[in-house]
């Protein structure tokens, strides 16, 4: 069962990771985080890069490694919360 879940997370890392610099247009200006070799990228996008488990702006939520998706999971669901709550 253990190497499910790695090979899980390693897919969703991948995933998130490759998206973050084609999506540009939605970095500017926003808080984010990610594996430090895209720092410099997300930087000239426009983002204001910090080396957090998980960050929130705004809707986006991102996290830097497949050690972090426990908190990445924690605060989607945080978000996915407070939209529902706020659309009542």
């Amino acid at each position: 069962m253990g190497w499910v879940r790695t090979k899980l997370r390693r897919r969703l890392a991948r995933h998130r990771t490759s998206c973050c610099p084609r999506a540009a247009a939605f970095t500017s200006r926003k808080k984010m985080t990610s594996w430090p070799s895209l720092k410099t990228d997300l930087s000239n996008a426009g983002a204001k890069w910090v080396d957090e488990q998980v960050v929130s702006d705004g809707g986006l939520v991102t996290s830097r490694k497949p050690d972090d998706l426990p908190a990445f999971n924690k605060k989607m669901i945080e978000e996915f919360r407070y939209s529902h709550a706020a659309a009542k």
